[in-house]
């Protein structure tokens, strides 16, 4: 935004501007309704018209900043007490809507960008144990999900809600990130 951008620390509850122009680093604030010792607050972030959407990874809300001068205008609990302990996978846009995957697989949130209104999905797709989920990429109505220590992509349709489980040939450890681009996935793999 402007020559800025905005990111999420890591370690805590706090939200930089980093000036692209000269790399200079300020402190905006901290998110409302937070612990501000919570680490990876979130997975993930979009802008919509004069408003950026911030996503929760271990956070527990989802918060709405002015643009302009990121003043907090509104945060949308969504998580039910049981599925607060668990973090959220930012999987990307479809069709005005954002989706969170749970790391365990066995949910998904969805998003509507125009009336704030979140659903959650269940889809129960079984893992090994060592799967930890760190990527995951929207293309034409389907989320690719891949992670460590599981040499698969997880398909996940969005129109009709089936997902499916493919073996990539010749990995063993699995993946740090994909992108698919014109039926090309293009995958980074964890050795």
């Amino acid at each position: 935004i402007n020559e800025k951008m905005l990111a999420c620390s890591s370690e805590c509850n706090a939200l930089y501007e980093i000036d692209l122009e000269n790399g200079e680093i300020c402190f905006v604030e901290s998110f409302m309704d937070e612990d501000f010792d919570q680490t990876n607050m979130c997975c993930g972030a979009i802008k919509k018209g004069n408003e950026i959407i911030f996503f929760p990874c271990f956070g527990k809300k989802i918060h709405i900043l002015n643009a302009s001068d990121y003043h907090e205008i509104k945060t949308l609990s969504f998580r039910s007490f049981e599925d607060d302990e668990k973090a959220l996978l930012f999987a990307g846009e479809y069709e005005e809507k954002v989706y969170l995957v749970t790391y365990d697989m066995q949910s998904m949130y969805v998003y509507d960008i125009d009336t704030h209104n979140i659903k959650k999905i269940i889809i129960g797709i079984k893992t090994t144990d060592a799967f930890f989920p760190k990527s995951a990429f929207v293309k034409q109505g389907k989320i690719y999900i891949v992670g460590r220590k599981f040499p698969f992509i997880i398909c996940i349709d969005l129109v009709n809600g089936e997902s499916t489980v493919q073996k990539v040939s010749g990995e063993k450890e699995g993946f740090e990130g994909i992108v698919v681009n014109d039926n090309i996935f293009y995958l980074l793999p964890s050795e």
